[in-house]
């Protein structure tokens, strides 16, 4: 029985003391936390006067020169000044210390400022940057000409380029931007990197020019304007059904008998329609073209045409009906004169001697009768 109650306890404790060991891990590592703050705060709150970097924010290209300087009290007190760094390249000026180096080829540098025998200290934030040494557009997966309908990813491919944290990717097609994306990538060190954005063909994409760009944002004070690499263009291949702006509802033409008409079919398609037509089978006429002409219209034209335009796509039909009718005969109407009072009195002025002349004449014509029956 002692045992199996020592066996008890101790199973107990162990295991009490198992669920309290995490505790006390967090209690002690939050305790050494906050005395290091303490620690830091009171060495910071322990200096009058904090040595500063002028700038206090560097970009350098990779390669380049770089240049700072720390100070304090703008030279008025007397501090003994130093600046540690890997480069060996900071040297003393009256009051100030000069950080200068001629080639800066270190991605992960960060100069310290600080008053000698003492925890005041500075640091110069430096970034040091390089624009993508390539940016290169594809379309993802099997090469070949894009279908319209057809989801698609184009694929932005940026080569060496750091911090790619800074970077922005932007897709265009022509001069329309179609998105923008950026790294979430922190490694201050070249990077390659790879972009992609999702697009649905259409029909007006085919020829269109498609591209990206890599621009570094670096800030104020950074280059301006920003670095910017920009891919080749790639143009879009895009097989598209035919199809016709014009309503594909059928056509009635009315042609009069002799003359000429047009029954066009064009359309547009990728790869180009081939053409084929349905006549009347009184016309006997077998055409491959998107427009039928009939020189002179008769009978044998009369009735219902069919136009098939297809590729290897889909295809687009129309229809047309023609008929005939006769030249309309022209009839030429005598003149209808409007009487006005001028008008009746000019006819006035000249009926009224032509009634006289008249009356003469048919008296003389009596007279002369008269004289015959007499003889």
């Amino acid at each position: 029985m002692s045992s199996s109650m020592t066996s008890s306890i101790s199973s107990s404790t162990s295991s009490s003391m198992s669920s309290t060991a995490p505790g006390l891990f967090l209690w002690c590592l939050l305790r050494v936390g906050l005395l290091c703050a303490l620690t830091a705060c009171r060495a910071q709150s322990d200096c009058p006067d904090l040595p500063e970097f002028s700038p206090s924010l560097l970009v350098v290209k990779f390669g380049d020169p770089a240049l700072a300087t720390c100070s304090i009290c703008n030279g008025s007190c007397e501090y003994d000044l130093r600046v540690e760094e890997p480069l060996s390249a900071s040297f003393r000026r009256g009051r100030q210390v000069i950080w200068n180096v001629t080639r800066l080829e270190e991605w992960n540098i960060r100069p310290i400022c600080f008053i000698f025998d003492s925890d005041c200290r500075e640091y110069l934030n430096v970034t040091v940057y390089q624009p993508p040494e390539t940016v290169s557009l594809s379309w993802e997966g099997p090469s070949g000409p894009l279908m319209e309908g057809g989801l698609y990813s184009l694929q932005c491919e940026v080569g060496a380029v750091a911090p790619a944290q800074k970077m922005t990717v932007a897709f265009y097609r022509g001069h329309m931007e179609l998105g923008a994306q950026s790294s979430r990538t922190s490694q201050k060190t070249p990077v390659n990197e790879s972009f992609s954005l999702n697009y649905t063909m259409n029909r007006e994409d085919h020829g269109a020019h498609f591209w990206c760009e890599a621009r570094l944002e670096l800030g104020p004070e950074g280059p301006q304007p920003p670095p910017v690499v920009r891919s080749q263009n790639v143009s879009a291949n895009v097989l598209y059904a035919p199809y016709s702006e014009v309503s594909a509802e059928s056509q009635l033409l009315t042609v009069v008998q002799g003359q000429s008409a047009e029954l066009d079919c064009s359309s547009e398609g990728n790869p180009g329609p081939h053409y084929s037509w349905s006549v009347p089978l009184d016309s006997h006429t077998l055409f491959s073209d998107s427009v039928f002409t009939i020189q002179s219209a008769s009978s044998q034209y009369e009735g219902h045409y069919t136009c098939n335009a297809s590729n290897s796509v889909g295809s687009l039909q129309r229809n047309f009906t023609l008929m005939l009718r006769d030249v309309p005969v022209r009839t030429s109407a005598a003149p209808v004169v409007t009487m006005t009072p001028a008008n009746k009195s000019a006819v006035n002025r000249i009926a009224l001697p032509l009634s006289m002349c008249t009356s003469f004449w048919l008296s003389l014509s009596c007279h002369l009768c008269c004289l015959h029956v007499l003889w």
